[in-house]
């Protein structure tokens, strides 16, 4: 049983040392510091209990035992004790490896992974190498091991792939940084990637996946701590070093998965958005209750039973690979009885901090005045004017451009090869910014998200910066003119011939035309959809257009759009060798008396939907959506206080999150005939069924 030791206790112990425990060196140590840092480092460490157990070890029945120092009276004096001290002291504890059975990787071990001296600790989960240098906490490699196996154990076959593909985990210090990490330490520049990132996924040429320790066992400080790192590029590494090992088709189905969900408008301005790799890897955060929520890279769902709700075909394929078991994340701090976790007190954890001159250094990316602190020069920028005459070298040597948008709107960045044609590669967000690994010589053009061209960069020998820090004068006109239904769009655009819906049963898209870009503008009062009209005449819906808004679409020349408003046909428009501007700058009068209709209860539907039957919630066990309807839309009418949530009543009569819609407001949901959708209010209380017929229909919740 553990004894209850005062601090005063504590430091009557360090002071009154029996002279027959200590050696000279001891004794002069822990007399002049009473405290657990024995030698003085800044860190309680191995190295001070060595120390104490000079001092003090001895087992019952020596003749230099002491029972004053058996702190849980267990009848040996060791590392319990020195933790009890320590615990009272308030002070930092790290056990060595040993301390904790962590062992030093193999020879065999070092061979087959190609493993560096660096490592010192190593635990195998099934084949797998978790592994770090001796500065980390043991802790955190057993943390690290036991997450691998909770999440991915029940598959030996993706572990196994992962291992022949020598993939490692690899935990960082919290005092280490990520180019300490062997199989990153090329990674440039340096500093920026120090800063910028606690943890990276593996590649076949850097098979480390990583994750800082403070995030592992959530330190004061940590930079991710309301979400799990391991977990997000853990995911990574199984989807690209195992699951495309073992399953051929995974990586095609999610590709399929991830543009369905982008076209539905799921995720819009997340984390997830970004590529089907984050989108998987954001979902098994949150499949695993491990993810951030609602701020400037994430919505609303971080949990199992919001993904499955909001995306439920993402929650499927993540159930086909991790399983559907009980078992979510939870801080170390709330499972410390677990074997594992044993002595390990969260109380007496490090702070983790970014060291000063690398903070400095990644906040003056962001400042037009910085001189680059040593790591960086600024590019020289060009007019866009000059591209005609430019084009990449060839033979240069590698480096890196960074990419700082200081804008408030997205940036695209595209390379201009060697024969001078632009090829797409990227977007940094507002804010934001990202490294791009080229070669000298090599020639960089800035869009914006009209396609309108910024700047020219060239890329040099050191790091190159290349600063978009606000848009130039002409730019905010050209987004004025866009707007402007007077305006004639000079050189950049071209307003799109506007033709007749009835001519639709006619049309559809050209094949073999080239890259173009329609800009779609909506000027009136309501949402407006676009579909493209595809080689066989079949409609596809592409994108939604808020009122007030504007959105780029990459097309080819001679394709053909759609845009609907409530479910009618405004307007088509074909894409021709310029870009061309698509502008709906007002609804027909009686459209606008129908989106006036649409709140009022008593309207006659004026002709453009019929009001849904509203089912009551009893029904439910007896419905469930019909298949092989035709695409038809809902209008869901919010004219309540309170926000309301619709669900699609899938064929097997479950429910899936579709959205909501905010008090006062409309939302339109593109369906198909005989579908089911249930709404709710915010406390998940069930209001009203409807289904969907051939017609665009109203449900009216009022």
């Amino acid at each position: 049983m553990r004894k209850t030791v005062s601090i005063l206790a504590l430091l009557s112990i360090a002071f009154l040392i029996h002279p027959l425990v200590l050696s000279s060196h001891a004794s002069v140590v822990l007399q002049s510091n009473p405290s657990p840092d024995f030698d003085r480092s800044g860190v309680v460490d191995f190295a001070d209990f060595l120390l104490f157990v000079e001092a003090f070890g001895a087992k019952e029945g020596q003749e230099q035992y002491e029972s004053q120092y058996d702190l849980d009276g267990n009848g040996e004096i060791g590392l319990p004790d020195f933790l009890i001290f320590a615990d009272n002291f308030g002070k930092v504890v790290t056990p060595s490896p040993t301390d904790l059975n962590i062992a030093m990787p193999s020879p065999e071990i070092r061979e087959a992974f190609e493993l560096s001296p660096f490592y010192q600790q190593w635990i195998d989960v099934e084949g797998l190498p978790v592994v770090a240098s001796s500065k980390v906490n043991p802790y955190a490699v057993k943390e690290a091991a036991w997450l691998i196996w909770q999440m991915i154990g029940h598959r030996p076959d993706v572990l196994q792939a992962m291992a022949q593909n020598k993939v490692r985990f690899s935990v960082m210090a919290y005092n280490e940084l990520t180019t300490q990490i062997p199989e990153h330490s090329d990674l440039r520049p340096g500093f920026y990637w120090d800063r910028r990132t606690r943890g990276l996924g593996a590649t076949p040429s850097r098979p480390s996946v990583s994750c800082g320790e403070e995030n592992l066992l959530q330190y004061p400080g940590d930079h991710y701590a309301t979400e799990n790192i391991l977990i997000h590029e853990l995911s990574h590494a199984v989807h690209q070093m195992g699951l495309n090992v073992v399953d051929s088709t995974f990586d095609s189905r999610l590709e399929r998965i991830f543009d369905a969900a982008m076209q539905k408008g799921l995720w819009r301005g997340t984390y997830a958005s970004l590529n089907k790799n984050e989108y998987w890897a954001e979902g098994v955060q949150s499949y695993f209750d491990a993810n951030r929520e609602n701020d400037n890279e994430h919505n609303y769902v971080n949990t199992r039973i919001e993904l499955k709700e909001y995306d439920p075909e993402l929650a499927t394929m993540i159930v086909e690979v991790f399983g559907d078991s009980d078992w979510r994340y939870t801080p170390p701090a709330t499972r410390t009885n677990l074997p594992h976790l044993q002595g390990f007190n969260p109380q007496h954890s490090p702070t983790f901090e970014w060291p000063p001159e690398l903070a400095d250094c990644y906040r003056q990316l962001r400042d037009p005045n910085s001189d680059g602190c040593g790591e960086w020069v600024d590019l020289n920028q060009s007019d866009p004017s000059a591209l005609s005459s430019l084009k990449s070298e060839t033979g240069g040597g590698k480096t890196e451009v960074l990419f700082v948008n200081r804008t408030q709107g997205d940036i695209f960045f595209y390379w201009l090869d060697f024969d001078g044609k632009l090829r797409y590669y990227g977007r940094v967000v507002p804010n934001r910014i990202r490294v791009q690994r080229t070669y000298t010589g090599h020639v960089w053009l800035i869009k914006n998200a009209a396609g309108m061209d910024l700047a020219v960069f060239q890329a040099e020998e050191k790091t190159g910066r290349a600063l978009i820090s606000e848009w130039p004068p002409e730019l905010a006109e050209y987004y004025r003119q866009l707007r402007d239904p007077n305006s004639d769009g000079g050189d950049k655009w071209v307003d799109l011939n506007r033709q007749d819906p009835s001519a639709l049963s006619s049309l559809k898209s050209e094949t073999g035309g080239d890259r173009t870009e329609v800009i779609f503008v909506n000027q009136t009062k309501g949402d407006i959809f676009f579909y493209w009209l595809d080689f066989d005449g079949k409609l596809r819906y592409y994108e939604r257009v808020a009122p007030n808004r504007i959105r780029v679409q990459r097309t080819y020349t001679g394709h053909v759009w759609l845009a609907k408003a409530y479910g009618r046909d405004l307007a088509v428009f074909q894409a021709g060798e310029k870009t061309g501007r698509a502008l709906i700058s007002e609804w027909p009068p009686e459209l606008v008396e129908c989106h006036r209709q649409l709140r009022d209860p008593n309207s006659d539907s004026c002709g453009e939907w019929v009001n849904l039957n509203q089912y009551d919630p009893g029904a439910l066990p007896s419905l469930k959506s019909e298949t092989g309807g035709s695409d038809t839309e809902i209008i869901f009418v919010n004219q309540t206080q309170d926000e309301i949530f619709f669900y699609w009543l899938d064929f097997d009569r479950k429910q899936k999150y579709y959205g909501r819609v905010v008090p006062n407001r409309i939302r339109v949901q593109l369906t198909y005939t005989g579908h089911v959708w249930l709404v709710k209010n915010a406390a998940g209380r069930d209001l009203a069924v409807f289904q969907a017929g051939k017609k665009t229909g109203r449900a009216l919740i009022d």
